[in-house]
Parts: C-alpha cells; structure tokens; sequence
C-alpha cells in the first residue's frame, strides 16, 4: 500500500446504487500509483477497488451485499489481477450472525 491524497471524490453509481467514486494518488509523485475506490454514502462500505501500481492491476468488488446485523456484509467478493490475468472469487457459504452470550470464566 502507498501513502497516497485524495485527487477527487464524486457522485457515481455501481449495480444501480448510487455510490461516491473515491479516486487517490501517491504522494510520492515518483510512483505511478493510483486507486479508485466506490463506497455506500450511506454506510461507508466500500463495494468496488481498483488499483494501479506500476504495470500491475488490481481490482476487487463486492457482489450480493446483504445486511447481516445492520452491518453491510458481501456474501462474494472478487477479485481479479489483470496483468497476469488471475481471477479468484471468494464465497461465504455458512455465516453465524448471532452468538449467545456467554459468562467471562471468572464469574
């Protein structure tokens, strides 16, 4: 990761959700390093990545979101190195959203 400044934040939408599109740059002005970003304006949650540093390619998105515990939870994510082309996706497929609660041993 590299420190970077925020060049722009504007007005977007993903999936037909409006979003705020988050757009950085290094500091270093040395590094060819930028990194868009869209995030819920609601909840903070950021449903998409895609990064750029150097000659390699990022990107990460978040696909059926549901809200588990009013937090915004995605139930698969993506994600894709595009130069070499490497696609792996992550799924949950059994989630515990609840726990009892239990006694501290010293009680």
């Amino acid at each position: 990761m590299q420190p970077t400044r925020a060049e722009s934040v504007a007005p977007d939408s993903t999936s037909g959700l409006p979003t705020l599109r988050l757009i950085e740059r290094a500091l270093d002005s040395n590094q060819r390093y930028r990194r868009v970003t869209w995030i819920d304006p609601e909840t903070s949650f950021r449903f998409g990545l895609f990064t750029i540093e150097a000659s390699q390619r990022f990107f990460a998105a978040a696909e059926e979101v549901r809200m588990v515990q009013a937090i915004p939870t995605p139930k698969r994510i993506i994600f894709e190195k595009v130069a070499p082309s490497e696609t792996t996706t992550m799924e949950v497929t059994n989630k515990s959203a609840t726990r009892e609660p239990t006694s501290p041993p010293w009680l």
